[in-house]
């Protein structure tokens, strides 16, 4: 999962122009995610915010809600203010599988918008790639692993980064 944060005054000065001039909402029910405000926004809405949910219209439990972003679908697993956290399905089915794509897939979440930015990721998995030409072989001692044609995948999931690969000597 991937947290993305949203500041600025200028985000302030939007949303107050869109609710002044009454096209826009103060807020939309969202279902389980609750009561969205700018810069959300569901389809029924799209000119009153800069990330648009769709889903937003099903309120039972447990409803999909997701977003778009570069030609991709990701979930979303919570929104809070300017927070909004995803999971991108395919980059956790790719890490769980230990697949050899791991290291080529693009999960590049970006805004349209100046206004909005990146932030770090909330979970965290050490991945290393050991390359077999530079004479490491492959480590059979770590469960998480997969022996991929020119490289070795390691697997770590700890709570923080971390940069303790002793097990890995």
């Amino acid at each position: 999962m991937a947290a993305f944060h949203v500041s600025g005054i200028v985000l302030f000065a939007w949303f107050v122009k869109a609710v002044l001039s009454g096209n826009c909402p103060s807020f939309i029910n969202c279902g389980d995610l609750g009561n969205i405000t700018f810069p959300f926004t569901d389809t029924r809405h799209r000119d009153c915010g800069i990330l648009v949910i769709h889903g937003c219209d099903d309120h039972e439990p447990g409803a999909q809600k997701t977003t778009k972003n570069n030609n991709k679908w990701f979930d979303i697993v919570k929104l809070d203010k300017f927070t909004i956290t995803i999971r991108d399905d395919d980059l956790r089915d790719y890490l769980l599988q230990r697949s050899c794509e791991t290291f080529g897939y693009n999960s590049t979440f970006t805004f349209n918008s100046p206004l909005a930015t990146a932030s770090r990721l909330n979970h965290y998995m050490d991945v290393l790639r050991c390359n077999h030409a530079l004479g490491a072989p492959p480590n059979n001692s770590v469960s998480n692993s997969n022996v991929c044609k020119n490289e070795t995948l390691y697997l770590m999931v700890e709570p923080e980064p971390s940069s303790r690969y002793s097990n890995l000597r």
